[in-house]
C-alpha cells in the first residue's frame, strides 16, 4: 500500500510541474512578443505535449505494477 501512495504523490507532483511549466512558458512568450511572430506558441505546445507524453508513460508504468 505504501508503494502505491508514493506513486500517487509522484503523479500529483508531475501534474503540478506540468501545469507550472505550461503557464510559465505561455506567460513568458506573451510578455516577450506575440506567439505568431516568434513561433513561441509552437514551442509552448511542443513542451506541453512532451509533458503529457511523460505523464502517460508514468501512468502506464503505475498500472503495470
Amino acid at each position: 500500500m505504501k508503494k502505491k501512495d508514493n506513486s500517487r504523490r509522484r503523479y500529483v507532483t508531475l501534474l503540478k510541474l506540468e501545469q507550472w511549466l505550461a503557464i510559465a512558458l505561455y506567460k513568458r512568450q506573451i510578455i516577450q512578443d506575440p506567439p505568431e511572430v516568434s513561433g513561441g506558441f509552437f514551442l509552448f505546445l511542443t513542451v506541453y505535449n512532451v509533458c503529457k507524453w511523460i505523464k502517460q508513460i508514468f501512468i502506464n508504468s503505475m498500472e503495470s505494477i
